[in-house]
C-alpha cells in the first residue's frame, strides 16, 4: 500500500523526528566518524587536492559574505589558541623557520642569487641578500600588506622586477638612508 502523506508532511515528521532524537543521531554521527576516521581524512584531502581552487573560491566567498561568523569563530577559539600557541611554542617556532626557508627560496629562485644593485657588488651569499624596493617605498608597501609576509607574498605572486629586487643588506639599508642611492658609488637603485 502506497504512503498517502504528502512531501510536506513527511518533511514535518523527519524534522519533529530529528529534533526529538538528535543527541543519539548525533551519538551515531560520532561513532560513524570514529571507525571511518582515517578512511574519511584520506577522502578529505584527496577531494581537498584535486578541488583545490574550488574548495578555496567557496570558502571565500562564505567568508565574505558572513565576516560576522569568522569574528565569532576566533572570540571563541581564543583561549583556545593561546593555550595551543604556549603548548606548541618550539614546533610553531620550527614551522616558522621552515616556512620562511621557503619563501626566501622561491624569492632566490624568481629574483635571482645576487644582488642587483648597480654599484656592482654583486653579494651572493644568501644570508647577506633581502628583498629590496628599488622605488625606495618600502614604508608604504608594508603598511599597504601588512607588513613583511604581506609584501614578500605580492613580491611572490607576482614577478615585478620593477618594483622588487634581490639586494644586499648593504646597498638596502644604504640606499635607504640616502633617499634611494646607494651610498658605495653614489647611483640610484
Amino acid at each position: 500500500m502506497p504512503d498517502k502523506r504528502t512531501r510536506q508532511d513527511r518533511a514535518e515528521y523527519f524534522k519533529g523526528y530529528q529534533e526529538k532524537n538528535r543527541e543519539r543521531i548525533n551519538q551515531r554521527k560520532r561513532e560513524l566518524y570514529t571507525l571511518n576516521r582515517e578512511k574519511k581524512l584520506a577522502y578529505c584531502r584527496e577531494y581537498y587536492r584535486a578541488n583545490h581552487e574550488r574548495v578555496r573560491a567557496t570558502q571565500n566567498r562564505y567568508r565574505r559574505a558572513h565576516p560576522e561568523y569568522q569574528k565569532k569563530w576566533w572570540d571563541e577559539h581564543k583561549e583556545y589558541k593561546k593555550a595551543y600557541r604556549e603548548a606548541n611554542k618550539g614546533k610553531i617556532r620550527q614551522q616558522t623557520i621552515a616556512w620562511n626557508k621557503q619563501q626566501r627560496a622561491k624569492l632566490f629562485e624568481m629574483y635571482g642569487h645576487k644582488c642587483s644593485c648597480p654599484c656592482g657588488c654583486s653579494e651572493s651569499f644568501e644570508p647577506f641578500l633581502t628583498l629590496g624596493h628599488l622605488l625606495n617605498d618600502g614604508a608604504v608597501d608594508r603598511a599597504e600588506n601588512g607588513g613583511y609576509h604581506g609584501v614578500l607574498k605580492k613580491a611572490l605572486a607576482k614577478y615585478d622586477p620593477e618594483h622588487y629586487g634581490i639586494l644586499c643588506w648593504n646597498c638596502n639599508n644604504g640606499a635607504n638612508a640616502n633617499g634611494g642611492t646607494c651610498p658605495k658609488i653614489g647611483v640610484r637603485i
